[in-house]
Parts: structure tokens; C-alpha cells; sequence
């Protein structure tokens, strides 16, 4: 497996994953940024921008 960063302009919610190793550093980045991605829960949704991948 690969690790990756995900940064997010508010930087509390940066975080380290595990990727695809097959996944090209392209694919990667098409996947996470400009994308946003929900912290929250049913009740009080969440939702964070990523600005970044570090590969």
C-alpha cells in the first residue's frame, strides 16, 4: 500500500490513508483535490475542501 496526506484548508482534518498501489500519483490527485468530504454525521453534516495530496 501507498500512503498518502490529505490536506484540507481547514487543517485540523489532514489525514494519513493507505491508497491503491496501482493508482498513479495522477489518479491519486484527481481523487482527492477540489473534492469535499463529510466530517459530520446524519445530524450536523460536516463537509471539508481538499486542497492537497502529498504523495
Amino acid at each position: 500500500m501507498r500512503k498518502v496526506t490529505v490536506i484540507f484548508k481547514n487543517t485540523q482534518y489532514n489525514y494519513t490513508t493507505s491508497v491503491n498501489p496501482n493508482q498513479t500519483d495522477e489518479q491519486i490527485q484527481r481523487y482527492f483535490v477540489g473534492k469535499h468530504f463529510n466530517f459530520g454525521t446524519d445530524e450536523k453534516e460536516d463537509f471539508q475542501l481538499c486542497i492537497a495530496v502529498k504523495i
